[in-house]
């Protein structure tokens, strides 16, 4: 389903889906029961509990800091076929044109087990112990799939169709990958 403005099918620079299928499940139950999973499925998503972090939020200080961090990560710890993307990936990523980051990547591995969940992880981190901030107020299209998921596993235990929490500790803070 759409998540925040971006329609299944939509691709990046590289022609690869934002959004991916993960998993498919066949769900039973009465087609009531169905139906109002259906429905309580499409209102599932952790906004207006936190903001989605989108490319308006990547205005925002701590966003933009974080940033900052992650395409450090990047310099530091990435190889490349061509010495001088490393920077251009990172000032690519610090202007927020994170869509020719990602062409520049293709041609990039990553060193000594490095990683973009490491290096946004540390970067996070970082931001929170220099500044006090954490990023507790956003989420990312991940964030909603595990809310989204956690919905459907309940129904399959109960049987019961139930409203997301937003509130719930899923939505705080973005999720950068997702495996269910």
């Amino acid at each position: 389903m759409e998540n925040h403005g971006t329609k299944p099918g939509t691709v990046d620079a590289h022609g690869e889906a934002f959004l991916k299928k993960m998993k498919e499940l066949t769900i039973t139950g009465t087609k009531k029961d169905l139906l109002a999973l259906v429905n309580a499925y499409h209102e599932c998503e952790c906004a207006p509990g936190t903001d989605f972090i989108s490319v308006d939020a990547m205005k925002s200080t701590v966003v933009q800091d974080i940033i900052v961090q992650a395409a450090n990560y990047a310099t530091d710890h990435l190889d490349c076929i061509n010495p001088t993307d490393v920077s251009d990936i990172a000032h690519s990523m610090q202007t927020g044109q994170i869509d020719e980051a990602l062409v520049l990547l293709a041609g990039c591995t990553w060193k000594d087990g490095a990683s973009w969940d490491d290096g946004l992880n540390q970067a996070v981190m970082r931001i929170a112990k220099d500044t006090g901030q954490t990023l507790n107020n956003y989420h990312v299209c991940n964030n909603d799939a595990a809310l989204q998921a956690n919905l459907i596993a309940k129904f399959q235990q109960t049987g019961v169709v139930s409203a997301c929490d937003r509130a719930s500790e899923t939505c705080k803070g973005p999720k950068w990958f997702y495996s269910p």
